[in-house]
């Protein structure tokens, strides 16, 4: 492994903007970060929905 190799990786593993654009994902860490996302909002929305019913309750 050549040290230019290393500090390129160092350099990309830094740098926001490249994991924000999801920088050379491959296809099924791509998928498992769409799974997941539809999980969070999923359960974002269930939060919302016991949150109401806990203050329906509280009336």
């Amino acid at each position: 492994m050549s040290p230019k190799l290393l500090y390129k990786w160092q350099k990309e593993a830094l740098t926001p903007v490249a994991a924000a654009r999801g920088a050379e994902l491959n296809l099924d860490t791509a998928a498992e970060l769409r799974q997941l996302r539809v999980l969070a909002r999923r359960q974002v929305q269930e939060l919302d929905i016991l949150k109401k019913a806990i203050a329906s309750c509280l009336l």
